[in-house]
């Protein structure tokens, strides 16, 4: 390995030009000038496309950074570190554990992941493409995890099940835990069905009234009704049954419906009501590009005053599939 010291006397490491390796075990600490100084931090692309296959990161690492291991087919990862805090020498304040964009994506052997319960921050794509990552946990009940980026675990075919939608959806308080919260974090994954706090089966994941993600498992009924008070990008991706035609709607007139909320829509989806009764979804908590264009068949969105929401989305309603429509 080929490490750099840092300004506050701990040393940032990267992976050789090649290597024969098959294991990667990064220390706790390297030895420098008579001290053993703690190694915290794993540089941007330090170990991208390695030929890897068990990694064991270090207790002392507060940051892995951007495409860190990209590419590693490691079917075995291992975080070091136990406890809440990271510490390694008494000048340290307590740290956390960062993971950078596209650290760990496009692994297509790990099956299952245990976080530190020091992991406070995992950025955009962190696991995107981890197609048989089956189960994510964390080392202990308590963890310190409140920033969560876009599409984080996208396209993970094989999970089933993942401990950050428990916490998401027990983190009901204003004040609670959580103070970023991406779009698309469970995209395109296995996941049908939700256990919320009171162990009864939801079909979504939702967070302090925030709509982030939509299933829609078998036997669910074909007229599905949402009251939350905002709508995350791509929350219906996957919400859709090829064998049933399913319509969404949506009852609190307050909500707001950020950019990309009906991209990629389901093609069971065809009808939408942005109203209940004579009382329509404000148009000016709609989000222009609510509607794009990847929605590629015909959807009816059902409102009041129709012609106004025509005329603001005409352009970006996905060249005509979108049909504003009263009745």
């Amino acid at each position: 390995m080929q490490y750099e010291l840092l300004e506050n006397q701990t040393f940032a490491v990267e992976g050789p030009i090649q290597t024969t390796a098959t294991s990667l075990n990064i220390p706790f600490a390297k030895y420098h000038d008579g001290y053993m100084l703690p190694i915290s931090k794993i540089k941007n692309n330090g170990f991208k496309d390695r030929d890897f296959t068990e990694i064991t990161i270090g207790a002392a690492v507060s940051e892995i950074g951007d495409y860190a291991f990209s590419g590693v087919n490691a079917k075995q990862i291992t975080f070091a570190h136990k406890g809440l805090d990271i510490n390694y020498n008494y000048q340290s304040a307590s740290l956390k554990l960062t993971i950078g964009k596209n650290a760990f994506a496009e692994n297509g052997a790990v099956q299952k992941i245990i976080l530190p319960a020091a992991l406070k921050t995992i950025n955009d794509y962190a696991f995107y493409s981890c197609t048989k990552l089956v189960n994510v946990s964390f080392e202990r009940e308590v963890v310190s995890l409140s920033n969560i980026g876009n599409f984080v675990f996208q396209d993970n075919i094989s999970m089933t099940d993942n401990a950050i939608i428990r916490l998401l959806i027990n983190d009901s308080s204003s004040i609670g835990k959580f103070t970023k919260v991406g779009d698309g974090i469970f995209r395109n994954t296995n996941i049908s069905n939700v256990l919320t706090s009171d162990d009864k089966l939801t079909n979504k994941i939702v967070w302090r009234g925030k709509l982030l993600h939509v299933y829609y498992p078998t036997g669910f009924a074909t007229d599905l009704f949402f009251e939350e008070n905002e709508i995350a990008g791509y929350a219906f991706v996957d919400a859709g049954n090829d064998d049933v035609k399913i319509t969404l709607h949506f009852t609190n007139p307050n909500v707001i419906i950020n950019a990309k909320a009906f991209s990629m829509l389901h093609t069971s989806v065809d009808k939408i009501y942005l109203k209940k009764d004579k009382t329509s979804v404000k148009i000016e908590n709609v989000h222009v590009d609510a509607f794009d264009s990847t929605i590629d068949h015909q959807v009816s969105v059902f409102t009041n005053n129709y012609m106004t929401w025509d005329e603001k989305f005409r352009a970006v309603t996905s060249f005509g599939k979108v049909k504003f429509v009263d009745d």
